[in-house]
């Protein structure tokens, strides 16, 4: 038989039958109902047309209507009779039979029609459920097993006929069949929920133990009782060993200490873990969703991006190193190394993750290394080359001297180990410069200027100091030595009643003197080891200043005296009267200075220091003043 072909059961008069034949493709008539009973048993109907009158009318229709899969009910009557009666037992509709004919066959064509659409519809969903992946199944009220797809089959590795009637349990266990029957109970006793879900373990074939999940829903009735229930059971181990996995690497994430992000195609951040939140000093939550280039410099993310270009066309790299600077929620700036790889996805450029290291430490570091090999060349070269020259010289002088007995070859001898005395002084303390100040102190910039103007042999010259008291962040050591190089310096070159001048600008503070002044050709060179104007000089006193300057962060130039910045008066400090700086302690053997505050009358309150083109020493930093 057909699917397409429309039958129709006529329950009472062959007349009736001959009215309605027309709109079906065949009809067959019975005279009662359990004639109508035993055909409808031994085949399918579309339709069933129940007379008024016939002996049982009432009870077939109510049997047709709560039957499953059962065709819909017409009911026949003369009049309004058994009208009511028949559509409350469950009839799909009625006509009399003094309607015209066309309206008969209208009403036949209706439930016929719509018995084959559902056919055709119940059709659709079992070659669905029996072709689907997952295992599906029915069951009734007491949870017997009423329908289950081939896949179901294959699962629990029983035939079909083995399955029907029996209990879920058997294959998932008791535990899972509990979880199962409380799970039903709160979607019954919760009106607006009609599934749930819940996972179970069982073994395989070969006994490996594997997890799976079963959606499932419940069937009621009008009156919202349980009918039986259908699930959804899918294995769920392949994902779940996926999620395990991917906790882990979120874990490992989350515990590493470098800033880690992942961005999308179009380079906007989809993951960042709290290592980079803090990097750049953002909530996390501020990243995800924000585009790289908002934390990146705009040269550096040009670069970054030209690299993830050539690490996806390159098949042989899978990553790749760049150096760049890691722009803050404050505009900080950090450099960083970031180690990037491209993420693809079915050969598609779908991305990138990075891993950000700070390298600011490293780099000082290196620097610093940069920095002591350097001073060790230096070493290297005075004491190989500047050392000889005045140890050659006093080995000449001795030969003569053994050879004549001539005292005037004794005096240069001496003036040599001197000589070689002061670069050995001034060696070892540009070794020791250059080191970053890691833990400053703050300092009073008249204070160490003091100490160091009591510390060098001035002769007769004077020492204004600022007013008020400015501080500075700085080494209090270190500092000091950077003044005593420069007061020597100003005494060499601006000769024994120079002034010499400490005050403060906007930005730091400078030393200057009204000497002859520095040429401009030399301003830069002057910091320079080895550059000297004097016969007698090391020319290592400024490179140290320099040094001590970098080493406290600051920069330092030379330029000409009144020039810049000038907002202080002064208090003067004259100089001791000593110009020759070659006397020595007769304990220490240390060059012996001293220094003393001019007399009353002599540094009277304030001065203002002419200018006049002499040397001044500019440093740029943080000057406080308290």
């Amino acid at each position: 038989m057909a699917l397409s072909e429309q039958r129709l059961l006529v329950v009472g008069d062959e007349t009736v039958a001959d009215g309605v034949a027309a709109a079906v493709d065949r009809s067959i008539t019975v005279d009662d109902t359990a004639e109508a009973r035993a055909e409808l048993d031994a085949g399918r109907f579309d339709g069933v047309l129940v007379e008024n009158g016939v002996d049982g009318a009432t009870d077939l229709i109510r049997s047709l209507a709560t039957a499953d899969d059962a065709p819909g009910v017409l009911f026949v009557t003369d009049g309004e009779e058994g009208v009511d009666e028949a559509l409350h037992a469950g009839a799909t509709d009625y006509f009399r039979v003094d309607d015209p004919p066309r309206v008969a066959r209208g009403r036949v064509r209706d439930i016929t029609t719509s018995r084959a659409a559902r056919d055709r519809e119940l059709e659709r969903y079992r070659t669905l459920v029996e072709t689907a992946g997952d295992a599906m199944y029915a069951l009734d009220e007491k949870g017997r097993i009423t329908m289950v797809n081939e896949t179901h089959v294959e699962f629990t590795n029983k035939s079909r006929e083995a399955l029907i009637g029996s209990h879920p349990g058997e294959r998932i266990g008791d535990d899972a069949v509990a979880e199962a029957k409380s799970l039903i109970g709160e979607i019954l006793s919760d009106d607006d929920r009609k599934r749930g879900r819940l996972e179970f373990e069982i073994a395989d074939a070969d006994g490996e133990l594997r997890q799976y999940e079963d959606n499932l829903a419940v069937l009621t009735d009008d009156n919202g009782e349980l009918t039986g229930s259908v699930g959804v059971i899918r294995d769920i181990s392949d994902r779940k060993r996926r999620e395990r996995e991917l906790a882990r690497y979120r874990t490992l994430v989350e515990a590493v200490g470098d800033p880690m992000y992942i961005l999308d195609e179009e380079e906007v951040v989809t993951m960042a873990n709290e290592a980079m939140a803090e990097h750049l000093d953002y909530d996390r939550a501020d990243i995800v969703g924000t585009h790289t280039s908002e934390f990146v410099a705009d040269g550096d993310y040009e670069r970054g991006t030209e690299l993830l270009r050539d690490l996806y066309e390159d098949d042989e790299r899978d990553w790749g190193t760049y150096e760049m600077e890691s722009v803050t929620a404050n505009d900080e700036r950090i450099l960083t190394e970031n180690n990037v790889a491209v993420l693809t996805d079915d050969g598609n450029y779908a991305g990138s993750v990075g891993v950000i290291r700070d390298i600011s430490e490293r780099k000082r570091r290196i620097e610093a290394l940069r920095g002591q090999n350097e001073r060790l060349d230096e070493f290297a070269s005075v004491v190989g080359h500047d050392l000889r020259n005045p140890l050659n010289v006093i080995q000449g002088h001795l030969d003569i001297a053994r050879k004549t007995g001539e005292a005037e070859h004794f005096d240069a001898i001496c003036e040599g180990v001197d000589r070689m005395e002061d670069l050995l002084d001034e060696l070892l303390a540009l070794a020791r410069q250059g080191k970053v100040v890691s833990d400053p102190e703050t300092v009073s910039l008249v204070e160490v200027s003091r100490n160091a103007w009591d510390g060098v042999a001035t002769g007769d010259a004077t020492l204004e100091l600022p007013d008020g008291d400015p501080t500075v962040e700085a080494d209090g050591t270190r500092l000091r030595e950077l003044f005593e190089n420069l007061f020597r310096n100003t005494v060499e070159h601006a000769g024994p009643d120079a002034t010499v001048r400490v005050g403060t600008t906007g930005e730091g503070f400078y030393v200057e003197d009204d000497g002859p002044g520095i040429p401009v050709s030399d301003s830069e060179r002057v910091f320079d080891r080895g550059y000297t104007t004097a016969d007698d000089g090391t020319g290592l006193g400024l490179n140290i200043v320099k040094r001590i300057a970098e080493g406290h962060g600051w920069s330092v130039s030379a330029t000409v005296s009144g020039d810049g910045d000038r907002t202080d008066t002064a208090r003067l400090l004259r100089g001791s009267g000593d110009t020759s700086d070659r006397e020595r302690d007769s304990e220490t053997g240390r060059h012996a200075t001293t220094c003393g505050t001019a007399p009353d009358g002599d540094a009277g309150g304030t001065h203002r220091m002419q200018s006049g083109g002499g040397a001044r020493f500019e440093f740029r930093m943080t000057v406080t003043r308290r």
